[in-house]
C-alpha cells in the first residue's frame, strides 16, 4: 500500500463486488489533482483499493477515478496503435458529486 493511501483521508467507504471476482472496499477519498495533456483538475474524487485479489490489487494500479471523470471527455481507443485519446467536452468543469449537495 502506498504512502498516499495511508495518508488521505476517506471521505466515504464503498463495499464492491470486482466484475473479476474480486471484493472488498474501496476507500473513497478527493485527489489533490488529476492532469490529462495541459488540464489540471483539482480536488477529483476517486478511490483506493483493498481487494486482496482482482484486477484492482494488481502492483501497478494506484487508485481510480472512474466514470465520473471520464464523462467529462469524448473518447476515442485506437486498438491498433494502443493508444486512447481524450478530448474535453461540455461537461468538463460541470461539479463532481453534486447530487450529494442538492
Amino acid at each position: 500500500m502506498s504512502d498516499e493511501v495511508r495518508t488521505k483521508k476517506p471521505f466515504a467507504i464503498s463495499r464492491i463486488t470486482s466484475s473479476d471476482g474480486g471484493s472488498g472496499e474501496l476507500k473513497n477519498v478527493y485527489f489533490d489533482e488529476v492532469r490529462v495533456g495541459q488540464y489540471v483538475l483539482p480536488k477529483i474524487p476517486g478511490a483506493f483499493s483493498t481487494l486482496n485479489s482482482g484486477m484492482l490489487n494488481e502492483k501497478d494500479v494506484d487508485g481510480m477515478i472512474g466514470n465520473t471523470f471520464l464523462k467529462r471527455f469524448n473518447m476515442l481507443i485506437d486498438f491498433k496503435s494502443k493508444k486512447m485519446y481524450l478530448q474535453p467536452n461540455n461537461l468538463m468543469y460541470t461539479p463532481f458529486y453534486d447530487f450529494l449537495v442538492k
